[in-house]
């Protein structure tokens, strides 16, 4: 293998692994506002039974 392929190889397996990432982060970040939403919903039921 030329050291150019290696480089280009070890190049495309980092840029899976990031993808990788963001796609972990997103779907993270995206459960954690969907909890944040029902946090909220709880927090207004709660100031209205406490009215």
């Amino acid at each position: 293998m030329k050291k150019q392929d290696v480089k280009n190889e070890l190049k495309a397996m980092t840029l899976d692994e990031a993808d990788t990432d963001y796609r972990d982060m997103t779907t993270r970040l995206a459960l954690l506002h969907e909890k944040l939403g029902k946090l909220a919903a709880e927090k207004l039921e709660l100031q209205e039974e406490l009215a």
